[in-house]
């Protein structure tokens, strides 16, 4: 009985051990190093002149080496350690002929022996330059377009000559995962010195590269002829009024701005709008401006009913006719402003239409472009609203002589049901500003208009 139990014991053992081994509760997760603050300095080199590589690197388990590798005109890469004082780890590439290709990574490996590489991709998709060609780099990124104004990213140039990027690359993540194309720069595009130029990316290219920027936020790339990317960078959640951009332009660190600047360059903090042109409505019979110059035209056959306290107008198109035509029309002067914003208080009696759009004129009325439309905003009736329009990315309303508005009343972009049991499906019929139960609409609603006012911020001199 005592040798059974001991051969027991032992099959238990020789089971257990290994089991115990496995389960140690001092075995830590495997770490990799982690790499941040790649920089080249100068980022684009002159003909014979060395660059500066140099890396942040640091891992629990410590750090074992950093190598810096890099090629010329995609040939084979070399790797050469760097020197390190505290975290921060630099190499030197040697200076090479004007339009060499120079391709580099880092690679760091942790005293566990595990390895990581920058730039992300690396070392499939190093990072790259060109010696002695333009430096340009993304500055500024727009991502809560609509359909009337697209996201777009913007590209400044740091060079003291133009840039000529034909051909470069822009692309998210479905570029980089190449689930959708790289969207190119068309043939041609050229950047003036320490110039800005802008791309927008969500459009309707033919070959599927455009791409909707997330509005939670998402990593951009920028890439030239070669498919080296010269830039990055992963930009946060922004509000409908902000961009994220660099400050200085080119240069500075990346931040959230509250006053978007598309094709010009960045402001830490917004300057204050000067009113340009202001009406009042409020004198009868007189439609000229308290504040500014400017003139006022309803179009579309809508009359004056009274002006007392407000601009009164009426006989509006008929049920579904003439959407877009009938309305307010405004004519002035933008020179010497840009970002232009456009507010106004509006009030529709129960029988009008609760839906209004904003047109733009580049022109003096020749052409008419839609911008904004109101939301259905005027609903409950008889009641004044406080609509605010921002022109900031229509450059054409910046500094023209020959700027004008039109507020008009437009079907109903929405399906609707009238409150009165008939219901319409989208753009096709007006929706009345009541709610329930009266009179369905008419076209002897009114619409009234007071405190409409133009601003603009003052050109730099």
């Amino acid at each position: 009985m005592m040798i059974q139990r001991t051969i027991t014991a032992l099959l238990f053992l020789m089971v257990s051990l290994p089991l115990m081994e496995g389960c140690s509760e001092d075995t830590e997760p495997a770490t990799i190093p982690l790499l941040t603050n790649l920089q080249v300095t100068p980022r684009i080199p002159s003909a014979g002149e060395s660059a500066i590589v140099s890396v942040s690197a640091s891992d629990e388990s410590g750090i074992m080496s950093v190598l810096l590798f890099y090629s010329f005109n995609q040939g084979t890469f070399q790797s050469f350690p760097t020197d390190h004082s505290g975290d921060k780890y630099t190499g030197i590439i040697p200076g090479q002929p004007v339009n060499t290709i120079v391709s580099y990574y880092i690679e760091a490996k942790n005293n566990s022996g595990n390895m990581a590489y920058l730039p992300d991709g690396a070392p499939t998709v190093p990072a790259s330059y060109i010696v002695g060609a333009p430096d340009v780099v993304l500055n500024e990124i727009y991502s809560q377009g609509t359909s009337q104004a697209p996201d777009w990213i913007e590209i400044f140039n740091l060079s003291d000559t133009q840039a000529n990027i034909s051909d470069y690359s822009i692309y998210d993540d479905g570029g980089y995962s190449g689930s959708r194309p790289k969207k190119k720069f068309p043939s041609g595009t050229i950047i003036p010195a320490k110039g800005f130029i802008y791309i927008i990316v969500d459009d309707n290219s033919p070959d599927g590269s455009g791409f909707g920027l997330i509005a939670e936020g998402e990593k951009v790339w920028l890439e030239n002829q070669q498919g080296s990317v010269i830039d990055a960078i992963e930009f946060p959640f922004l509000s409908e009024n902000q961009s994220y951009g660099r400050y200085p332009d080119g240069t500075g660190n990346w931040r959230i701005l509250d006053y978007v600047t598309k094709g010009t360059a960045n402001i830490e903090s917004p300057p204050v709008s000067e009113i340009i042109v202001k009406w009042d409505f409020d004198q009868d019979g007189d439609l000229t401006p308290e504040i500014g110059s400017g003139s006022v035209i309803l179009v579309g056959g809508v009359v004056e009913v009274s002006q007392d306290s407000s601009l009164r107008i009426t006989d509006f198109p008929g049920q579904f006719e003439y959407s877009g035509e009938a309305g307010l029309e405004l004519m002035f002067s933008t020179v010497g402003f840009d970002f232009i914003s456009f507010e106004f208080k509006q009030r529709a009696s129960g029988t009008a239409s609760r839906w209004a759009e904003i047109l733009y004129t580049p022109d003096g009325g020749g052409l008419w472009r839609k911008a904004f439309n109101n939301n259905g905003g005027l609903s409950p009736h008889d009641l004044f609203y406080t609509f605010t329009f921002d022109l900031g990315q229509v450059t054409e309303a910046n500094n023209n002589p020959d700027f004008g508005l039109r507020i008009v009343s437009i079907f109903s972009p929405v399906a609707f049901d009238d409150g009165l049991g008939e219901n319409y499906g989208a753009d096709e019929a007006y929706h009345r500003a009541r709610t329930i139960d009266g009179n369905p609409y008419s076209p002897g609603g009114n619409w009234r208009f007071k405190e409409v006012i133009i601003k603009g911020i003052p050109l730099k001199k």
